[in-house]
Formats: structure tokens, C-alpha cells, sequence
């Protein structure tokens, strides 16, 4: 879910590289907002590691362990933060950059340019993945797209 296309490799000595798929703990601290393109397909791979047995896990994002579980639960509960503030902005439908202003105050994320694209590409990702668990709905009025929470 991170980015379309990734995969993780086991090495013949029982090394787990995972990729993108876990950020480090100071790391959802600083940027509270992870990059992801695809929620459903990210949640999914979390619930995936859990499951999964190795000698060491290898993440891009943060320190080799032997154990993940603490740290698929820490991105897991920032996926659902971001998710749940998304939904809460949305009982007053708004346009995709009006919820993005309100759950980026929230969460007192300042942005620069390379920040904006992020999580504008993340929270539209996460605005999809609302969509189609039916929490949220676009509808379209005045030749623009408002979101808003589902009743």
C-alpha cells in the first residue's frame, strides 16, 4: 500500500526485508501522516507481518528487529488516526483541500511543497479507502467535489 509494485524479500538465512511498509515510531511522531498510496492494501499488509515469522525484520523506515508486532501496531493506529480525523471533518461536507486544511490542523502538521504532495496524494488516498468501506461519499455540486460522512 506504501507504493504500487512493492514487495518484500526473505533471504535464505530467514531476513525479512519489508520495504516501506513500517516507518519507525519517531518517525509517525514527526510527520504524523505516512505516505501511502493504496490504505485498504497497506492495513492489509500490516495484518500480513503480524502473521509472519523471521529471525530479523529489515524496514526501510526504521531499526531491524526481531519482533515487529509493537511497531505494525504503532503504523496501524497512525493509519486510523488519520482515517478517523478524515471522517470527523467530513460531518460538515467539504471539498478534498478544506478536509486536508481541517485534519492537518489537527494534527499540527506545517508543510512545505514536498510535504503538500505527500500527504495530498496519502489523504486522497485515505478519502478513497473511507469511500469504499462507506463512510464517506463524493458528491458533486457547483462544479466542485464535496466529501461528506454517510448517514
Amino acid at each position: 500500500g506504501h507504493a504500487l509494485g512493492m514487495v518484500g524479500f526473505r533471504t535464505p538465512d530467514d531476513v525479512l526485508f519489508v520495504a516501506d511498509t513500517l516507518f519507525s515510531e519517531d518517525i509517525l511522531g514527526k510527520y504524523k501522516v505516512s505516505y501511502c498510496a493504496d490504505v485498504g492494501a497497506a492495513l492489509e499488509t500490516l495484518e500480513r507481518l503480524e502473521t509472519l515469522e523471521a529471525a530479523w525484520f529489515v524496514p526501510c523506515h526504521a531499526a531491524p528487529s526481531e519482533d515487529i508486532r509493537g511497531l505494525v501496531a504503532a503504523n496501524r493506529r497512525a493509519f486510523e488516526t488519520v482515517s478517523a480525523l478524515l471522517a470527523e471533518a467530513a460531518r460538515e461536507p467539504a471539498i478534498r483541500e478544506e478536509l486536508f486544511a481541517r485534519v492537518l490542523e489537527r494534527l499540527d502538521v506545517a508543510l512545505d511543497f514536498v510535504q503538500y504532495g505527500l500527504l495530498f496524494a496519502t489523504l486522497s488516498a485515505h478519502l478513497t479507502f473511507l469511500h469504499e468501506k462507506g463512510v464517506l461519499r463524493p458528491e458533486f455540486s457547483g462544479g466542485r467535489l464535496f466529501w461528506e460522512r454517510c448517514t
